[in-house]
């Protein structure tokens, strides 16, 4: 992790991607795994009013630099302009900036293309009676691989409580049943064996990393720039 490459401060416990749902009852399967599925009129022009994005400055300005080939953590101001008149051009086609009911909006037929994190519309595709309807995928231009961490501040009142907690939630059996209950991959070797097999089938599908893992990035904290994503952000959605 860059900031902690050597594990010193911080122990990661899950880990997932962000990328598209698609309700393929509605859009078929013949479609391209690009985030020109959400940004390209001429790919889904048909279902406007029927898309969503993140109401994230980060995660939707990473979404429209990835599919146009950048980094999703450029510091070069012409690149996020770039993704800044992308997303405004896309903000009409737009039921919503959603983040809180992406996976919910998907199911529930609000939207048929939706933005979101794989854990998050993995659980929600299985509480349906017809998940075969939909898929989860990161396209192929890359998209964002995050990594939850958890850390103690050096001034923690109960640092061994602390620790106590962590090796708890680290242990396979308590590793396991925080993955099969939230639908998100964990980076703890001694948990797989204890995951579901729908778990498993979901994170080891090929087709899930259009791109391949090297096409993920982790947001990285850029410093003194951050502040252009979130105006760029602000002035795209209008």
């Amino acid at each position: 992790m860059y900031y902690d490459p050597e594990g010193e401060y911080t122990v990661p416990y899950q880990w997932g991607t962000t990328g598209i749902g698609v309700n393929m009852a509605v859009v078929g399967e013949d479609f391209p795994r690009s985030w020109g599925l959400i940004f390209d009129p001429s790919i889904s022009g048909s279902h406007d009013g029927k898309i969503q994005l993140l109401n994230d400055p980060r995660e939707t300005m990473g979404a429209a630099l990835k599919y146009l080939g950048y980094s999703l953590n450029t510091t070069d101001k012409g690149e996020l302009d770039k993704a800044k008149d992308l997303v405004a051009s896309t903000a009409s086609r737009l039921a919503a900036f959603n983040t809180d009911s992406a996976d919910e909006f998907l199911t529930s037929g609000e939207t048929v293309i939706g933005h979101g994190y794989s854990g998050d519309m993995f659980v929600q595709f299985l509480e349906t009676d017809n998940p075969e309807d939909y898929v989860y995928f990161v396209p192929e231009e890359g998209g964002t691989r995050w990594i939850d961490n958890m850390g103690i501040p050096f001034d923690a009142p109960h640092p061994c409580t602390a620790h106590t907690f962590i090796n708890w939630l680290l242990s396979a059996d308590q590793g396991a049943a925080l993955s099969n209950w939230n639908y998100y991959a964990t980076p703890n070797d001694a948990a797989v064996p204890g995951l579901d097999e729908e778990l498993l089938d979901f994170v080891n599908d090929p087709e899930l990393l259009a791109g391949g893992v090297d096409s993920l990035e982790e947001i990285e904290d850029t410093g003194d720039f951050e502040i252009n994503y979130s105006d760029a952000f602000v002035e795209a959605k209008g």
